[in-house]
């Protein structure tokens, strides 16, 4: 399963998230999703603003961890 840790991210610089989506420039709505971790999708520009106003990679945001034995969607 694939998570987002930007909300981990903001929580740990104690960033609120207008101030992520004005800083970012993308939506109070989206910056929410993210931060929630419930954004299904990220468009590839969206994630480079995220990635330049947080000063990490792609690799940063997220996590990985493989579906248990015998459980696949």
């Amino acid at each position: 399963m694939l998570k987002l840790r930007i909300g981990q991210i903001l929580d740990e610089r104690q960033i609120v998230t207008d101030e992520f989506a004005k800083n970012a420039g993308i939506s109070y709505n989206t910056a929410l999703s993210l931060r929630r971790g419930s954004a299904t999708r990220i468009d590839l520009s969206t994630l480079e603003k995220v990635c330049v106003y947080l000063g990490v990679t792609p690799a940063d945001l997220f996590e990985y961890e493989p579906p248990k034995k015998g459980k696949s969607k």
